[in-house]
């Protein structure tokens, strides 16, 4: 698939996404009742490898300089806020560090394999992973700089394009992604958690 039509794919999906728990959905397990930032999957999992917070364990591990927005994980060009310099100021979730991290960790998931070809070696530990993703990565994705994590995250996102589109395709038949009422739900929820 061509880098415009995955860019398409995951603009027009961000929206849909953010809101749902990515990856309990991945793991055909009930992912409507919560987010992907909530998910008690994400934290037993983690907390069993040692990492007690992911947010936290994400600070630690320190983004390298201008790889991505620090809030969302996302390219700086990605994100309204990175690109004014204001990435504390982003109001986007962060859903790329914890797939990534999950996605590695996770056996159901299926996914380790992507982590470690884009790595190009095998990942020690859940430390080395972070430490590893937080790096910029040096070829563009989706035409953005990034960083490893979102590279990963861009690849995990694709292999399951045919599952997000029969699943919850029906969701976005509007050229927008979003019906006129969806788009009124998503500012309403927007405005609630600010």
């Amino acid at each position: 698939m061509e880098q415009g039509e995955r860019r398409k794919f995951i603009e027009l999906w961000w929206p849909r996404l953010k809101r749902m728990c990515v990856i309990c959905f991945l793991l055909d397990e009930y992912w409507e009742d919560h987010h992907i930032w909530s998910c008690k999957r994400v934290k037993d999992e983690l907390c069993r490898v040692g990492v007690k917070d992911w947010a936290v364990k994400k600070i630690q591990s320190k983004y390298e300089t201008a790889s991505c927005c620090y809030r969302c994980s996302r390219p700086g060009d990605m994100c309204e806020a990175a690109q004014v310099g204001l990435s504390q100021g982003c109001l986007e979730p962060d859903m790329i560090v914890p797939v990534v991290v999950m996605g590695w960790l996770v056996e159901e998931m299926g996914l380790k394999g992507i982590v470690e070809e884009v790595a190009g070696r095998e990942i020690k530990d859940v430390h080395d992973l972070f430490g590893w993703m937080m790096r910029r990565h040096y070829e563009r994705t989706l035409s953005y700089w990034g960083t490893r994590g979102f590279a990963v995250w861009v690849e995990m996102m694709m292999l399951n394009k045919k599952r997000f589109e029969e699943e919850l395709g029906e969701e976005f038949e509007s050229g927008s992604g979003c019906s006129d009422e969806e788009m009124k739900s998503n500012e309403e929820w927007d405005e609630e958690s600010d």
